[in-house]
């Protein structure tokens, strides 16, 4: 699923978790000295590519509307919270903290 239907830079695949949100307001709380508020709903989601250009923008929208998603359902033990440079190479990611959940 793509943000919009316009070409965005992401493909991402979206979650139904009810704790996520509550998740990452507890994690933006106890960051707020460090960042800015955000401006935008959280989303649920799991980055699946970074886009950099389609050459077919028709037939690209085509896949991506007749793909069918499988439902999964997967349990968290732990989280980690990474933080993603993007560079004219690909992204650099740098672990920032590991959390265990229980």
């Amino acid at each position: 699923m793509l943000p919009t239907r316009r070409i965005s830079r992401i493909l991402y695949a979206g979650l139904d978790c009810f704790c996520l949100p509550i998740l990452a307001k507890q994690i933006e709380e106890s960051l707020v000295e460090y960042t800015s508020p955000k401006d935008h709903e959280f989303k649920s989601h799991i980055t699946l590519a970074r886009i950099k250009s389609i050459s077919d923008k028709e037939n690209f929208l085509y896949a991506l509307d007749n793909f069918g998603m499988p439902e999964l359902s997967f349990e968290a033990k732990k989280f980690v919270l990474k933080e993603s440079e993007l560079t004219p190479k690909g992204p650099i990611y740098t672990t920032i903290a590991s959390y265990t959940l229980y």
